[in-house]
């Protein structure tokens, strides 16, 4: 066996074992006519039942599948798709054995709905009429197999609406949520952020649009994203939204639960320097802690927290000293000064400093053996030659003509995998056990990172989701030699 031929034996290997796979189920698609290279795959988790929808759609037809609790496929559907102009995914339903699609074009106006009836094998696409009143849309969420809208008006009232079984909207509640300046409202302007010395928004009349990300803490977030001041988690029936009001000095938490429709409040109280006033802030939320995070160019402190507004465990560190609970080097992602060169690395925490808060600070954490893996930093978003502004924050998805997206209001697992985005990031890597304690340990590639290297190994390969079902994460994927999906347990 000749050397070179060995190397490669393993590398495979090694992809395959650093992700620890483990596909559950293979099944072929009922295709006819030329095969499209793109495909986009929707994966539906029945929490009543243990069954699982997984659904492929391309420019004109889709292919809905529905695999049992024990993964051994059920029954499947093939069918015309929804038009094009409905290019956004928001969420479901699922009513005995229908599973349903929402649907809505990018400004949040129009809306449709495909159903998979798989006891009739029949599928249906209706044109929805969600009125919202004076309201504009903010975020959905499905608990219970059941869609759940907030939308939100001009003075920050948020309200709560759920889609009956006959597919109408029904107001649950109205909430009043405080905010100090534009920047914390609930809505805002597209184009404007607060670094802007320009608000270009505001200046060209931009629409109004939702204000806040949501985020799935059970995975690694990009900096891109949890930089945001306004972000929304959800936790079984807990809907929590931290606003981060750097003008009255605390994060505001607010919790909604779903079954009681109780709305309930929290401020914890920013992190104070210890050498001047901090200019930049932001927080995480993480299990029942949250993370806060306080920072300028001369110094930067983390505090932990529970809801109880208790410090549990806080860390310092000043540019005149080094980062004593970093793992990795301090890492520049983005462009550089060198060309074609768009990953850097350095020691000096004055430089961290300087740049993390240049722009917009961020804290990101996951679970991960027994303790919490996070990434510390900030961004900044790259203004081009043309005077466009490449945005970060939300982050865009590209998506073959035709063919709907799944945005963080469907599967905030997979918009946090695919989230690319054209910004200036600088960030640390670190870990903490299960009490926050610090823990120094060697640099490990993250989940996303090992799904990256697997699905790499793979040729003609479209359709790719990362899902949790059950509590378990997954990768799917639509393998185009083989014209067969595959779902795989990371």
């Amino acid at each position: 066996m000749s050397k070179s031929f060995l190397i490669i034996i393993v590398s495979v290997f090694s992809i395959f074992t650093s992700l620890s796979q483990e596909e559950i189920l293979s099944f072929n698609l009922d295709e006819s006519g030329s095969l499209l290279k793109n495909k986009d795959s929707y994966s539906i988790s029945n929490n009543l039942n243990g069954d699982l929808c997984i659904i492929l759609a391309e420019r004109k037809e889709v292919y809905a599948t529905l695999i049992d609790e024990k993964f051994k496929v059920r029954a499947k559907i093939k069918s015309d798709y929804l038009k094009r102009k409905y290019s956004d995914i928001l969420g479901y339903n699922i009513i005995n054995n229908q599973y349903t699609l929402f649907a809505s074009n990018s400004r949040k106006k129009k809306f449709a709905a495909i159903s998979f009836n798989f006891d009739t094998q029949k599928t249906n696409i209706q044109e929805l009429d969600f009125d919202f009143n004076k309201e504009k849309y903010v975020e959905a969420v499905n608990f219970k197999n059941q869609l759940y809208i907030l939308t939100a008006t001009k003075e920050n009232a948020l309200t709560l609406r759920k889609v009956d079984e006959n597919f109408k909207l029904k107001i649950l509640k109205t909430y009043k949520v405080d905010a100090s300046n534009k920047f914390q409202k609930l809505l805002a302007r597209a184009g404007v952020d607060k670094n802007d010395f320009l608000e270009f928004g505001d200046f060209l009349f931009a629409p109004l649009q939702s204000n806040v990300i949501k985020i799935d803490n059970r995975v690694p977030n990009a900096i891109e994203q949890t930089a945001n001041e306004n972000k929304l988690y959800q936790k079984n029936n807990k809907i929590y939204l931290t606003i981060d009001d750097e003008d009255e000095n605390y994060t505001i938490l607010h919790s909604i639960n779903l079954d009681t429709l109780n709305f309930d409040t929290f401020l914890f109280e920013y992190p104070k320097g210890n050498i001047d006033d901090f200019k930049e802030y932001n927080s995480f939320i993480i299990d029942d802690k949250i993370i806060q995070l306080g920072s300028s160019r001369k110094e930067m402190k983390i505090v932990v927290k529970n809801f109880e507004d208790e410090v549990l465990k806080d860390f310092y560190f000043e540019k005149d000293t080094p980062i004593s609970i970093k793992n990795s080097p301090i890492i520049q992602d983005g462009q550089t000064f060198v060309p074609f060169v768009n990953r850097r690395e350095m020691e000096e925490t004055s430089k961290f400093l300087r740049k993390a808060s240049s722009g917009n600070i961020g804290i990101t954490a996951y679970k991960i053996d027994g303790g919490y893996s996070a990434i510390i930093g900030g961004f900044k978003e790259i203004v081009t030659n043309s005077g466009g502004m490449m945005m970060g924050g939300v982050g865009v998805q590209a998506a073959p003509a035709g063919v709907a997206i799944p945005t963080s209001s469907f599967n905030p697992t997979f918009f946090s995998y695919n989230n690319y985005t054209s910004t200036k990031s600088v960030f640390f890597n670190t870990h903490f056990d299960s009490n926050f304690n610090y823990v120094e340990k060697e640099e490990e590639k993250n989940i996303f990172e090992k799904i990256d290297d697997y699905t790499d190994s793979i040729k003609r390969i479209t359709a790719e989701d990362v899902f949790f079902h059950n509590k378990i994460l997954y990768l799917g994927y639509y393998d185009m030699r083989e014209k067969t999906f595959h779902l795989v347990k990371v």
